[in-house]
């Protein structure tokens, strides 16, 4: 997105200034997202979060977009209260989306367009909102401080050493490199991600991914004790300078494999990596210093193009009724629909059911924008509704390529006692290729 800095006014709120914000009155005079029905593209409602808070404005897109008007010309004073619920929030886009004043019916084979999402970004300016607050001193809530000290402490969120990152290498001893040890010539760097590789109840999405990695012959390596987080967290919750600050190490450890060691291509596992390593690395890119080299991609698109190569073979049978879940960052952020079912369907025997809400319009699984840390029930109860969608289409297993998603409806299945297993699809990848044994989905899910 355009961030030239407009002119329009001259404020304390920098990086909302540097938004393009003309689309606020337009939204501002319509309000129709509070009930969206579109039947015809398979639309139910536009706020991921509107039904399960208080319901006022500021809650949804409209009243946002007036709260920031109001801050911006001076006839709104920002107060704790307000910071409370502007991350009340998941920023999944779908007012984005679904918005009246944004829906390009040319698009979607209509013949009229009204280009509006084209001048603004709705997740992107709460997140500028966000920004300015934390520059003006108002408090994060007491999740977000706990995973920010971490991030200083750690380089993780999650409260664990920098070694732990390679814990996962005690249960399978993986052909790529451990370049913490000793930086070595690959093609292909894993970026493992820090909630895969550090909640013990996910880390065999990065062994099924490092498995399938193997059984192609990929000549790859892991950074182990010395990756550090992606900074997607720290830009959700409007921690930017800290989220330089990691970006710029993060680029110039890609470069130097790039530039010293033959690596032409990084994958992640995780939808908030491949987000902001694919797409915010890029837009922030003059203050980070230089853009990353090596190609980014998610690890389902990677695998998909080593299937279509030959080089992955899916021949066991997976007999199972799937349905998917779009991940926000993954789909409505990068536009990635089409290639994880593309992946899932060349794994024979599954049969793969969707549910109502899904691609564009799929709603979010409640985790994203700093909500699951900040607002724990929220998040749950946003995940339950989903579950219960899941669980409709009959389908045995509900799989995800985001380990946000997947730590959230795990919450949400043990609340309604579902008998959903709930996993990463690579998980069914590495089945289906032979690198583990079918037996094992059995222990997989919740």
């Amino acid at each position: 997105m355009d961030r030239e800095a407009r002119t329009m006014y001259r404020t304390k709120f920098h990086n909302l200034e540097q938004m393009d914000i003309r689309a606020l009155t337009w939204c501002m005079q319509c309000g129709n997202c509070i009930n969206d029905q579109r039947s015809e593209v398979g639309a139910d409602g536009t706020c991921t979060v509107y039904d399960f808070t208080p319901g006022f404005e500021p809650y949804y897109s409209r009243g946002k977009n007036m709260v920031i008007r109001a801050l911006l010309e001076g006839r709104l004073e920002p107060s704790q209260e307000l910071a409370d619920a502007v991350y009340m929030c998941t920023v999944c886009n779908l007012c984005n989306h679904m918005c009246h004043n944004t829906w390009d019916e040319i698009e979607d084979g209509g013949t009229a367009s009204f280009p509006i999402h084209r001048v603004m970004d709705h997740a992107a300016v709460y997140e500028a909102l966000r920004a300015d607050l934390v520059e003006l001193g108002f408090e994060h809530r007491p999740g977000h401080k706990v995973l920010l000290a971490s991030v200083k402490q750690n380089d993780n969120p999650w409260g664990q050493p920098r070694r732990a990152k390679a814990d996962w290498t005690r249960i399978y001893e993986p052909k790529g490199k451990n370049l913490a040890k000793k930086k070595e010539k690959i093609d292909v760097l894993y970026y493992t991600g820090c909630t895969a590789a550090l909640d013990r109840t996910m880390t065999d999405v990065v062994i099924s991914t490092a498995q399938c990695l193997d059984k192609a012959g990929v000549n790859w390596g892991f950074l182990g004790a010395n990756e550090v987080e992606c900074g997607s967290i720290l830009m959700r919750v409007g921690e930017r300078e800290e989220f330089k600050r990691v970006a710029r190490h993060n680029v110039k450890e890609f470069n130097d494999l790039y530039e010293q060691y033959g690596c032409r291509t990084i994958i992640t596992s995780c939808a908030g990596c491949f987000k902001t390593i694919f797409q915010d690395y890029p837009e922030w890119y003059e203050e980070i210093g230089e853009v990353v080299k090596p190609e980014v991609m998610h690890t389902f698109d990677f695998l998909l193009r080593l299937v279509k190569d030959g080089k992955l073979t899916l021949d066991h049978k997976v007999n199972a009724r799937v349905t998917y879940h779009d991940s926000c960052h993954n789909g409505r952020h990068c536009g990635y629909f089409e290639t994880p079912r593309e992946l899932l369907n060349e794994i024979p025997g599954i049969q793969l059911i969707e549910m109502p809400r899904n691609g564009k319009n799929a709603r979010c699984c409640g985790a994203g924008g700093g909500v699951k840390s900040g607002y724990g029930d929220l998040a749950t109860r946003i995940s339950l509704d989903r579950v219960k969608e899941a669980e409709l289409t009959g389908a045995e297993f509900l799989v995800n390529n985001c380990p946000f998603c997947e730590q959230n409806f795990r919450d949400g299945i043990i609340g309604i006692k579902s008998e959903l297993k709930n996993f990463d699809s690579v998980q069914l990848v590495a089945v289906s290729c032979g690198a583990k044994p079918i037996e094992a989905l059995k222990s997989l899910g919740t």
